[in-house]
């Protein structure tokens, strides 16, 4: 027992003894990484692109991409050895302050262990702070138990409930694992609401969300920021020691255990000692696209960008491949959403112009083919009041359809009537919906601007949004073949005259059949974006990081989305359950407390 949980020294020199320094991480604006390879990725020698391997270029593949992808920045980065002097040292060391790290660090110190946690951001919240609703469709909270909530059926029952979802996981999924982040979810959230978390339950039992949403009083945007700043003020008062702007840099490894990590702040190297082990809860790799080609090579073809956030780019997991971990999950990922496609492959804040590109317009593939994707109708799966966010089988259907069509991108079109449209079909925008003061965090941290038409106009200006005074000089702008794009407008205005939609599965309801005939026209081209990234590092049930040999790496551990596997190997698309059985929000917190408790017991 004690040989398996050893590392192997041949497993150190394989996965990373040769390998330097970190490399370059990625701008703020761009999920290129652009600043990774300088010049060209042309080789002058021989003429062969990099990305490639040859001298021609997979045109499906955004050009900023195709540019960085060398598969340089997907190697394993090589652990260090102690350091002459430790900096602190603390029964936990954890990496990342996003709700996984929180709910680790506080805790730790709830049961009396010393707690260091370093964040490369100048401030907590880390992905988490963008989300909205915690969802836990085993309903093993004490809330969801008073409501009966359960899926497939109250009460839960492990093994029912771990067979119901394995099919949504292509059977792929670890069961022990799931089993155990089902349960621990009812404990995690029954403990934050014990620590005053501003959350309540809603919508069937289902979902917690931050209270201020439920009061109408803010809008989705950002709206788990006022649990992780309560979570980030509550650990700080437990006496967590917080360092922020301090990167994770490299992992520390003595006798074959990870013991510590080294840190970087504007003052130099930090070396932090963890007795009792490393947490990483750093998020996925979503904006490093040479991991993507390596790992999840389906969405390094197919999304338009990475995410969920530009600080995504996966340093901490090749240091954890550095000292030998296996990855799970391959192929794994979460298209959430649709976004207007420029063909840089920037990174572009999920809250913008893209949200006017997301109702129902005309929407056709490259054959001029209708793409409905839902039915956009009255009662259960209406539209009304959701713009600009839509329902949630709404935006997953929509990143579906677009995925699968040729080239992995359908067009959006309508006319310069679309505000009036926009208005008569929706309430208004998300900035004119949401009270916008000096300390809202849209402003403070400059994400969008707070006037929609702004966003408009910036996508116009940097290409993902088309605007033409004809038709056949919008097609040309959008690719199309101008005669598909008449043909197809034309049907769509004789639907709109009659007030009756045809040529479609899904057909739309009147108040969106608005007919596309007042120039100036405009168009997107449209395409799915990275939610979250699911292949990570191979943990064991109680989130122990493992070798490629199923061995347990001693001293280290990792919360979701740093960790891989929970909805197994090879799914990608939009569902539920694509995020996981809790969703990413309380997977994240949920296993970065179960981390915790279990290197504590460890």
């Amino acid at each position: 027992m004690e040989d398996n949980k050893q590392l192997s020294r041949r497993s150190f020199l394989k996965r990373g003894a040769a390998v330097g320094a970190v490399g370059a991480v990625a701008a703020l604006g761009g999920v290129t990484l652009t600043g990774c390879q300088p010049g060209s990725s042309n080789d002058p020698a021989t003429g062969a692109n990099r990305a490639t391997g040859s001298g021609t270029i997979d045109e499906h593949i955004p050009e900023g991409r195709r540019a960085t992808a060398t598969l340089e920045n997907a190697e394993p980065i090589a652990p260090e050895g102690p350091p002459a002097e430790w900096t602190a040292e603390a029964d936990l060391v954890i990496v990342g302050t996003g709700g996984g790290g929180l709910a680790a660090a506080l805790l730790a110190r709830d049961r009396g262990a010393s707690v260091i946690i370093v964040e490369k951001q100048d401030a907590p919240g880390g992905a988490t702070q963008h989300a909205n609703g915690w969802v836990n469709l085993a309903g093993t909270g004490t809330w969801q138990q008073g409501m009966e909530f359960s899926v497939p059926e109250f009460p839960y029952e492990r093994d029912k409930f771990i067979r119901y979802f394995e099919k949504d996981y292509q059977f792929t999924v670890y069961n022990d694992l799931l089993g155990n982040m089902a349960e621990t979810a009812g404990e995690c959230i029954d403990w934050m609401l014990e620590k005053g978390a501003d959350l309540t339950g809603g919508r069937g039992g289902m979902f917690y969300q931050p209270t201020p949403v439920a009061k109408n009083e803010q809008h989705k945007c950002m709206s788990f920021r006022v649990v992780t700043d309560q979570f980030a003020a509550l650990g700080a008062e437990a006496g967590a020691d917080f360092h922020y702007s301090s990167p994770c840099s490299a992992l520390i490894v003595e006798d074959n255990r990870v013991v510590g990590i080294k840190a970087t702040d504007s003052n130099g190297d930090m070396y932090f000692k963890a007795n009792k082990g490393v947490i990483l809860c750093s998020g996925g790799i979503g904006m490093n696209p040479d991991m993507l080609k390596k790992y999840i090579p389906t969405a390094y073809k197919v999304a338009v960008s990475g995410g969920p956030m530009p600080y995504h780019t996966g340093e901490c997991t090749r240091m954890a491949l550095g000292v030998g971990a296996d990855m799970a999950g391959i192929d794994s990922w979460c298209g959430w959403e649709s976004e207007m496609d420029n063909g840089t492959g920037n990174w572009v804040y999920f809250w913008s112009a893209r949200q006017i590109t997301q109702l129902p317009w005309l929407n056709i593939d490259i054959r001029g083919k209708r793409c409905n994707f839902y039915e956009w109708g009255a009662g259960e799966n209406s539209y009304q009041d959701e713009l600009p966010f839509a329902q949630p089988g709404q935006d997953r259907a929509r990143a579906q359809v677009q995925a699968s069509r040729i080239g992995h991108r359908a067009y959006a079109i309508f006319d310069g009537n679309f505000e009036e449209y926009m208005w008569k079909i929706s309430n208004p925008p998300l900035a004119e919906r949401r009270p916008v003061t000096k300390d809202d965090p849209v402003v403070e941290q400059d994400l969008f601007d707070t006037d929609w038409r702004v966003e408009f106009e910036k996508a116009l200006d940097d290409g993902r949004m088309k605007r033409a005074d004809t038709l056949e000089g919008l097609a040309e702008l959008l690719g199309l073949d101008p005669q598909t794009v008449k043909e197809a407008v034309d049907q769509w205005n004789k639907n709109c005259a009659n007030g009756v939609d045809t040529g479609t599965v899904y057909p739309l309801t009147e108040v969106f059949l608005n007919p596309i005939t007042e120039p100036p026209f405009y168009g997107a081209k449209m395409g799915v974006i990275i939610g979250k990234t699911l292949a990570g590092l191979r943990v064991d049930e109680d989130l122990r990081v493992l070798d490629e040999q199923g061995r347990v790496i001693p001293g280290l551990y990792a919360n979701f989305t740093t960790a891989g596997g929970i909805c197994g190997e090879s799914t990608y698309g939009t569902s539920l359950v694509n995020t996981s059985i809790l969703g990413g929000l309380a997977l994240t917190w949920t296993s970065g407390y179960h981390a915790a408790k279990v290197a504590l017991a460890d």
